[in-house]
């Protein structure tokens, strides 16, 4: 695991094609230390009765577990600067103390950093979320219906019927033009599922999960 060098650890990627980690660990402060990124506040869907809410989460808070439902996960620090990932779904915990609230959220799909380093992930986590905007987009005179899919769908169904649907978009074809090298970042994370027994059977398409 990544020491805390920016107010939040990112857990190691179970596979070197995966493009995002299993787990973020978030750490909401009182004050700023200074001394790295410094997390204020956590923004992210989860699911709620029969839909999903918005939640914002500061310190102090309660210990609570929460459904995290698919979408950005936002931070923001001490001078508005912010954070931001894409989550297929997850778990998150929330244990709060005096000094700190610690907010961990786990998924079976990885967790996309964006903008990342790498070029191409931030362009994955782009396109991930244009689909999902497109779903929202298409439920639009039954909203009510789409959150209960939203908030019901499996994470890892749901990144790899994403991966799909943009391998599909992209083509098979690996030749080296301006879009190769996100082709094979999405032909290397689906080849990773499949070799570590990851990747559900009989992947539905996007429009059955949502």
């Amino acid at each position: 695991m990544q020491p805390l060098r920016f107010g939040f650890v990112l857990s190691p990627p179970i596979s070197s094609a995966d493009p995002g980690y299993p787990q973020l660990e978030i750490h909401l402060l009182p004050k700023p230390t200074h001394q790295h990124y410094d997390p204020r506040q956590l923004t992210l869907t989860v699911a709620y009765l029969n839909g999903v809410r918005l939640l914002d989460i500061r310190h102090p808070w309660h210990n609570v577990r929460h459904r995290v439902c698919p979408g950005h996960i936002r931070l923001l620090d001490f001078v508005d600067k912010p954070m931001q990932f894409f989550c297929f779904g997850g778990e998150l915990v929330v244990e709060s103390s005096e000094s700190q609230t610690r907010c961990i959220i786990t998924s079976a799909a990885p967790i996309l950093r964006w903008p990342d380093e790498e070029i191409p992930v931030s362009i994955l986590a782009s396109l991930c979320a244009v689909l999902l905007a497109r779903r929202k987009a298409a439920w639009l005179a039954r909203p009510v219906e789409f959150e209960a899919r939203l908030a019901q769908a499996d994470p890892l169904r749901l990144y790899a019927a994403c991966l799909n649907a943009l391998g599909a978009h992209l083509g098979q074809n690996l030749a080296n033009d301006g879009r190769s090298t996100l082709r094979r970042l999405v032909h290397d994370a689906l080849h990773a599922l499949e070799t570590s027994r990851r990747l559900p059977w009989a992947v539905p398409s996007l429009e059955q999960l949502l």
